[in-house]
């Protein structure tokens, strides 16, 4: 997905810089979640597994499951950064063109 806006157009120095913490925010993520998605695809080569016992309830639970379950995890973390810039992009894209109809009539 591509997000494209002039900061020139953007004169209010607050949506300016929430832009610019957002789009910071959704780098920062999309890193960190390909550091995760490395490391989870690395450990389900394993075919280990480890058991947790609790009040003598014994579970088993695969490194290529738990691998899984974070890798979906990121993804649904990044999707939701992604459609709240998508969200601020579109309400600022309206401002924007208000500001100019006001400065126009």
């Amino acid at each position: 997905m591509a997000i494209s806006i002039d900061l020139k157009e953007v004169r209010e120095p607050r949506y300016r810089s929430k832009l610019k913490k957002d789009i910071r925010t959704l780098l920062d993520s999309l890193v960190c979640d390909f550091s995760i998605a490395s490391f989870a695809l690395l450990a389900s080569i394993t075919n280990e597994s480890f058991t947790i016992t609790l009040s003598g309830i014994s579970l088993s639970l695969s490194i290529s499951l738990l691998s899984s379950i974070i890798i979906a995890l990121s993804h649904v973390y990044n999707l939701r950064n992604i459609y709240a810039i998508y969200k601020f992009k579109a309400d600022l894209e309206e401002r924007i063109i208000s500001e100019g109809e006001k400065r126009k009539g």
